[in-house]
């Protein structure tokens, strides 16, 4: 089943807090530079073309035999830490 925007944003969100991609220390100014960056450049939230296009630029689709979710967690979390320090 595919997630939609709302999720795969949450859940990126969500892992960021979780991760081990950051230090323990980093881990919520990790999360609260993504959220902000969401809602900086995101103001209008899942109803709108510009959050949906963000969304499907961190889906890294199905793979059909080997689904390495913790890879493609990873991935997401680091393009949407990497978009976030671009933005600020």
């Amino acid at each position: 089943m595919a997630k939609t925007d709302i999720q795969r944003i949450t859940d990126t969100l969500t892992y960021l807090q979780n991760t081990n991609i950051v230090t323990p220390a980093e881990r919520t100014p990790a999360y609260q530079l993504a959220q902000a960056y969401m809602l900086a450049v995101h103001p209008g939230g899942a109803g709108t073309p510009a959050y949906h296009q963000f969304s499907q630029r961190l889906s890294l689709g199905y793979h059909f035999y080997n689904d390495p979710n913790d890879r493609r967690r990873i991935a997401r979390a680091l393009f949407m830490l990497w978009k976030a320090i671009e933005h600020f």
